[in-house]
């Protein structure tokens, strides 16, 4: 569908060779602190001192916990990119926060992205979620994501509707996706995608 919703907020320090800080706080949470001295360098060219192909480092800061409350689920997180080179008008930055609660039989939660690109803009995407669980086996589920990319003519928009039976090691999944103005492009016609997955546990 090239949906905007697909664009990766930036290269994710943990994919690169990199150095990397878990630290627990006690009742609350987490904290990962990621840092890779070269976007792209994946310790493949370490014979290769001269390689200068890959970017400047990233550094990574990411939080999750739930602050000491049953149910509740909280995200935090800042990507850094480092100037890369000096036609560059920024360095790159993403952030991405969301909460998510779960009470009885009801899951929700909203999560929020943003990317600084190099040019001065921002992309912007915002996503919502609820599922119900009718009982052990079944459960249902609802979502939007809503997407906008800078110098784009449209908003793009997703909504989807999904079904999920458990029968023990066997899973069934069958969903159904909306796509309006994919790629945050308003001439786009809208898309629909239905879909049956199955899953397995040994």
């Amino acid at each position: 569908t090239t949906a905007a919703y697909d664009h990766s907020a930036g290269t994710m320090a943990k994919d690169q060779w990199n150095l990397a800080l878990t630290q627990k706080l006690d009742g609350i949470g987490s904290i990962n602190v990621v840092y890779a001295p070269r976007a792209g360098d994946d310790g493949g060219a370490n014979d290769n001192p001269a390689d200068t192909s890959q970017g400047n480092s990233i550094l990574d800061v990411i939080y999750k916990g739930n602050f000491g409350v049953d149910g509740l689920t909280v995200f935090a997180g800042i990507s850094d990119h480092e100037k890369e080179t000096t036609t560059q008008t920024a360095a790159f930055k993403a952030t991405k926060y969301g909460v998510g609660y779960s009470f009885g039989q009801f899951s929700a939660g909203i999560t929020e992205q943003k990317m600084d690109q190099t040019d001065g803009t921002e992309d912007e995407s915002t996503e919502y979620g609820v599922t119900f669980a009718v009982n052990d086996q079944l459960s249902l589920g609802i979502l939007r994501a809503d997407t906008k990319l800078a110098g784009t003519s449209g908003e793009e928009t997703i909504t989807g509707l999904q079904a999920g039976y458990s029968l023990g090691p066997v899973g069934v999944e069958v969903y159904h996706v909306t796509v309006e103005e994919a790629g945050s492009v308003s001439t786009v016609k809208d898309q629909e995608k239905l879909g049956l997955r199955l899953t397995t546990k040994f």
